[in-house]
């Protein structure tokens, strides 16, 4: 597992997490992973808009 914050000022960042596996993800996140972010308690509400969710699954070269 790893994890990554970038920034894109002034308003903007993308946090990356990297998974061993799609379970040990679920075994964290719980049951809406897919679709809902894990957030801790009270910091959505340092939030100026909702967060969105992506999820990628790592490729070999072409």
């Amino acid at each position: 597992m790893g994890r990554e914050v970038l920034l894109a000022p002034p308003d903007s960042l993308l946090y990356v997490s990297r998974w061993r596996s799609e379970e040990d993800l679920v075994a964290y996140a719980r049951g809406h992973w897919r679709d809902r972010p894990v957030l801790l308690p009270g910091k959505g509400g340092y939030l100026e808009e909702p967060l969105r969710v992506r999820h990628f699954v790592r490729a070999p070269p072409a």
